[in-house]
């Protein structure tokens, strides 16, 4: 019977054996189905990423689960994975079924307090957000936005240089709407008063 801190040693022996095999079954099907398996570009590819970490654990600790077992469920995994993505690439109804849709928390250093709440995003983790991403002043700020995946992306001003954003980097965001209409301006200071603004697609 094991205990907390005890375990039979063929038990043990039978853990490490399992981990080696699974480790170059997971490269070898990880190297067949490309490296689209490894991403989390969407909130589907995350959990299918949870999903596969918990069976791997079952399957090396748990006695009850066959190792052919947990290859095959594996393998359904990766190839639903690589279906679902398929469909997502190809059909704009699935992406909008299966995606959250971004949602843009910060425009031209302003916080949107009503989109904060809407994903229920607390200031102190956005300001944690932004000190990862190296911003020093709100005023840096040009847009932030809460991807599909969950991660959290920092458009920035970059010193003093000219710059311009691309509106089709907001395609996804305008599109569902969390934006208003209005041109994003885009204020930098210099030497020379510049201005650049974004035109939006009109609703």
């Amino acid at each position: 019977m094991n205990t907390w801190f005890t375990a039979p040693p063929l038990h043990l022996l039978w853990i490490v054996l399992s981990c080696a095999i699974f480790y170059f079954l997971i490269i070898g099907v990880t190297r067949l189905v490309g490296l689209r398996s490894l991403t989390t570009f969407s909130s589907f590819d995350f959990l299918i990423t949870l999903a596969m970490g918990a069976l791997l654990a079952t399957t090396v600790v748990g006695q009850s689960v066959a190792l052919v077992e947990g290859f095959v469920a594996l393998a359904a995994l990766f190839a639903l994975q690589m279906a679902v993505s398929a469909l997502r690439a190809r059909l704009s109804w699935v992406r909008q079924l299966l995606d959250n849709p971004p949602m843009l928390l910060m425009q031209d250093g302003e916080v949107l307090h009503k989109n904060l709440r809407a994903v229920r995003v607390t200031e102190d983790e956005l300001r944690a957000k932004l000190r990862f991403n190296n911003v020093f002043s709100y005023a840096q700020i040009v847009a932030v936005v809460l991807e599909s995946s969950g991660e959290v992306s920092v458009l920035k001003k970059s010193g003093e240089t000219d710059i311009s954003l691309d509106g089709e980097l907001l395609k996804e965001v305008i599109k569902r709407g969390y934006i208003s209409c209005k041109n994003i301006t885009i204020r930098i200071k210099r030497t020379r008063n510049i201005r650049s603004s974004i035109q939006m697609p009109r609703h």
